[in-house]
Formats: structure tokens, C-alpha cells, sequence
């Protein structure tokens, strides 16, 4: 499945995370790499996500100020590994934690995030990512968070 035509959206990208509708956190991979080892070392992805104007959390997280909640965000990076993963070994991928988690800046309705995730390696059923979330503005990039993130290895 590692050679799919970019931007992955859709049913294509609904084959690869099995979240849906509101608990959906990408929107589409719009590059990845794929590295030729053992441990796919290295091997990463890009995700975009466009926080929709009515998401379910404005009104209750920070009221007339909606700010998107940083659990939220990491989830962001929890669906970006779980794409990357199912593209490197297939299956899918359960988050077990996120190490050394930074936040830099605050994320509101209609912001595009893009999300880099990078494997640090697969030994047996576990995998390791480092990921970096950014906000784009115009032609720049604002980093948002940045850490490490840890899971289970399903079906692959």
C-alpha cells in the first residue's frame, strides 16, 4: 500500500486510520517517504488538518475565545503515525503515550495545521515517532507542539 498517488484523502485515506467524522484529525497526507530498512527508520509522512468553524469543542473549551484542546492536537499526531505505520507494515496503530510533549503556541477554529511525523523505529509490535505540528499562516510556519509518540502495532 506504500505506493498510493498523493493527496491521500478520502476513502483512501479512511483505509489507512480508522477514525471518522468528528473524531477525524487529518484531512489528507499530502507527502511521505518510505524507507527501504528493516525498522523503517526515518520513514515520515505530512498530514494536513483544517479545524473545522463549528467543531464540537467551541463551545465549552474557552468560551467566546474557543482554543482547540491540546488533546486534541496530539491526536492529530496520533492519526498521522497511525497513517504512516499502516503504510510501512499495514494494520493499524494504538497509541501508548507521548513523551517529552511541548507546546508552543494555540490552535482556534479554521487554522490548518500540518503535522510531520518520523519514525525513530519498530522493534517487534511497538513503534516510535517523533512528530512537529505546525500552524500555517500565510507563507509562514508557526510551531504549535512537538514530542515523541509510542504505540502498539496491530495486525502488521
Amino acid at each position: 500500500m506504500s505506493n498510493l498517488e498523493l493527496p491521500i484523502k478520502g476513502g483512501r485515506l479512511n483505509d489507512l486510520i480508522p477514525q471518522r467524522f468528528e473524531c477525524q484529525y487529518i484531512d489528507r497526507v499530502t507527502d511521505y517517504s518510505i524507507t527501504d530498512n528493516s525498522k523503517f527508520k526515518d520513514s515520515a509522512i505530512t498530514a494536513e488538518y483544517r479545524v473545522p468553524e463549528d467543531s464540537w469543542w467551541r463551545l465549552g473549551h474557552i468560551p467566546g475565545d474557543p482554543l482547540m484542546p491540546g488533546v486534541l492536537i496530539g491526536e492529530c499526531a496520533n492519526q498521522a503515525a497511525a497513517a504512516l505505520f499502516s503504510l510501512c507494515v499495514g494494520g493499524g496503530f494504538c497509541q501508548l503515550s507521548k513523551q517529552c510533549i511541548r507546546f508552543h503556541g494555540s490552535v482556534t477554529l479554521k487554522d490548518l495545521l500540518q503535522i510531520h511525523i518520523t519514525i525513530n523505529f519498530i522493534k517487534m509490535k511497538v513503534g516510535n515517532a517523533k512528530f512537529t505540528i505546525y500552524k500555517l499562516k500565510e507563507d509562514t510556519k508557526v510551531l504549535i507542539a512537538d514530542g515523541e509518540i509510542t504505540g502498539i502495532l496491530l495486525n502488521g
